[in-house]
């Protein structure tokens, strides 16, 4: 039988004889092993999630291409050990390779299999780019329900591996959170890019159906800053029938406008203008995707589990 990597994790009280900072009362002691020492290998770290995919601690070895079966690390933890599964991501000379699923060890020892990444996998994408991004750090700040980490994250993953991702991506909520999500995560992680990055443009369906500012203006101003996100606000939580004509005709002009090879437009507002939106689209043009559209107070029982 095949020998596989494995990671072993319990939990430590503070203990005046090992390191830790002076706030943690609690650190993990993990240990991973491997059958045999992965050949050229110079670093390994691990990084440690909650449920909610928190990042709870880091640590790392370097080993200078050689070293044991055993590698030992400290992980100080930050939360208040109130989840009941935490999340492993075992990094090889700074890329992920490695993911593993343990039970809290708040008491005894707890130990779980490491498996290979995938590089095509929604958890190699994770720990390879949306975990490092500021738009992660200020996902975690907020209270968002269980399943809305789960859509972005497919969301995103599935744009990295499209050749030709959505330009329409749609957030609904409550007025400020919807907006905080749209330019704050979303936007900040499409914005994000080696490739170039110009500042998150931001226009109001209610502008551009007054009159109050003309399309050619906007868009000469557009194609001059190439944004690559455009935020689309639906200020209001409902729109008269006969403002549906006007906002069609906006909608269409957004359809066939490409300031940027790369530009992408978020529309956020009150759950039901997504509802509005698809009036002024055939069924063959709808002007999102299901997985495009990630509702704020959606309660469903889905949750962010990896197996």
């Amino acid at each position: 039988m095949e020998r596989k990597p494995y990671v072993r994790v319990e939990l430590s009280l503070d203990d005046d004889s090992k390191y830790q900072p002076e706030y943690m009362d609690y650190f993990y002691d993990i240990q991973v092993v491997f059958p045999e020492f992965p050949p050229e290998t110079y670093e390994l770290a691990v990084r440690v999630f909650s449920e909610n995919f928190i990042l709870e601690g880091v640590d790392a070895r370097y080993l200078g291409g050689k070293g044991p079966r055993r590698i030992h690390f400290q992980v100080p933890v930050v939360s208040s050990l109130d989840y009941i599964e935490f999340y492993i991501f075992v990094y090889r000379n700074g890329s992920p390779t490695w993911f593993g699923k343990f039970s809290d060890p708040g008491i005894g020892v707890s130990r779980a299999d490491l498996v290979l990444l995938d590089p095509s996998s929604e958890k190699w994408f994770f720990a390879a780019y949306m975990m490092k991004c500021s738009a992660w750090d200020e996902f975690c700040r907020k209270n968002f329900n269980r399943s809305v980490p789960l859509k972005l994250v497919r969301l995103l993953h599935r744009r990295y591996l499209q050749t030709d991702s959505e330009r329409f991506l749609a957030v609904s909520g409550k007025k400020e959170e919807a907006r905080y999500f749209a330019e704050k995560i979303l936007g900040a992680y499409l914005n994000d890019d080696s490739y170039y990055s110009a500042p998150i443009a931001e226009l109001s369906i209610d502008d551009l159906i007054s009159g109050e500012i003309r399309w050619k203006q906007v868009a000469a101003k557009l194609e001059k800053s190439m944004p690559k996100v455009i935020l689309i606000a639906f200020p209001e939580p409902n729109y008269r029938l006969d403002k549906l004509q006007a906002i069609k005709r906006q909608i269409n002009r957004l359809r066939n406008f490409f300031p940027g090879i790369h530009t992408t437009f978020i529309f956020y507002g009150h759950p039901d203008f997504q509802l509005f939106l698809q009036e002024c689209c055939s069924e063959e043009q709808a002007l999102f995707a299901e997985e495009a559209c990630i509702d704020l107070n959606d309660r469903s029982n889905e949750e962010f589990t990896w197996d």
